[in-house]
């Protein structure tokens, strides 16, 4: 096997072993509450965000407020039934509400991007 072609397989096995959430996660149906909050989006003129990540090894929804600044409430993530893990927010980036490590949710994509101006 060539030395480049053996390099890239060993770096996706090891990306895929830390990651093993985002390759599942992205050949899943959205929920339909995600798929809901998607439709409201693009009725209105929000300008938030919606991202898909993985938390713990489980797909998680991540929803960014553009709305709010620095108010400790601007991102809140949700597990795929709809249940609020967490929020949290504000300049150093604290836990205000639930439970959950911020470093560990992992991005896996933007479901539903913000609109410009």
């Amino acid at each position: 096997m060539p030395r480049r072609l053996s390099w890239i397989l060993r770096t996706t096995l090891i990306f895929a072993s830390l990651y093993p959430v985002t390759a599942a996660a992205a050949m899943k149906p959205l929920p339909t509450w995600v798929v809901a909050a998607i439709g409201e989006h693009h009725a209105s003129l929000s300008r938030d965000e919606i991202e898909e990540a993985g938390y713990l090894g489980k797909r998680v929804f991540e929803f960014i407020s553009a709305e709010r600044f620095d108010t400790g409430d601007e991102h809140a993530v949700f597990d795929e039934s709809g249940r609020k893990i967490c929020q949290f927010g504000g300049f150093a980036g604290h836990v205000t509400s639930g439970s959950c490590v911020i470093e560990k949710i992992i991005f896996v994509r933007t479901i539903c991007a913000p609109k410009p101006q």
